[in-house]
């Protein structure tokens, strides 16, 4: 993989129901895609359902990578590079 240096501009969204906002927050971003990056733990609390609910109402496409464990090593990154380009 070649280097790169990313400097990204943070935004943190906190309050109640936030997660209901990440459509229509998402579609303000030029991106039409999007990979949503969690845990089994996330998706049993039913996080990712009601974020790709809000997505899908939004007309952003999501694919979500679950295969995320605590300290992942270089083996689960390349496995979330994978995923996100087929």
């Amino acid at each position: 993989m070649p280097s790169f240096d990313f400097q990204p501009t943070t935004r943190v969204v906190f309050g109640e129901n936030a997660l209901e906002r990440l459509g229509e927050l998402t579609r303000s971003l030029p991106a039409k895609r999007v990979l949503l990056v969690t845990d089994p733990g996330i998706i049993r609390a039913g996080h990712v359902t009601r974020a790709l609910g809000s997505l899908e109402a939004a007309g952003v496409e999501a694919q979500v990578f679950h295969d995320v464990v605590e300290n992942p090593t270089t083996r689960h990154v390349e496995a979330g590079r994978e995923f996100a380009q087929d």
